[in-house]
């Protein structure tokens, strides 16, 4: 009598965790960046102010980098976006067409060259071309 309790407790909760992960891997309707921003020499630099703008729509978010020139946007929604950096004393820097997939880590780095600032934003551009790495969330990387 113990056997058809036991199994039925075990099937319902197999099912409980199935439904539930299921629904945990379905709320992600996107990815996430991060990357770190440093000097020609190759020392970090807390302070940046890094714009990412969602190039179909417009959509910006601002952060700025911490002391050890880190910075990051989470839940990010797919789509292909432009970076923006800048601080005083560097010349401003912008990243085209960087594309973010379902459950992608892209991480951008930048290194920003010594320089004033010429016409306001964007007077330094920087192609994306090897500038950036892709890879899944979840995947060991």
């Amino acid at each position: 009598m113990r056997t058809p309790r036991l199994r039925h407790t075990c099937a319902c909760l197999l099912s409980l965790f199935v439904l539930s992960a299921s629904t945990l891997l379905a709320q992600s309707t996107g990815g996430r960046f991060i990357g770190q921003v440093s000097d020609p020499s190759g020392a970090v630099l807390a302070g940046v102010q890094v714009t990412l703008v969602n190039e179909a729509s417009g959509v910006s978010r601002t952060t700025t980098t911490n002391e050890s020139g880190d910075f990051s946007f989470l839940e990010a929604p797919v789509g292909t976006y432009r970076f923006e950096f800048d601080l005083v004393g560097f010349k401003n820097n912008i990243r085209r067409g960087v594309l973010l997939q379902l459950n992608q880590v892209v991480t951008v780095n930048m290194t920003m060259q010594v320089g004033e600032r010429q016409g306001g934003r964007g007077s330094y551009v920087v192609s994306p071309v090897g500038g950036y790495d892709q890879h899944a969330i979840g995947r060991g990387h």
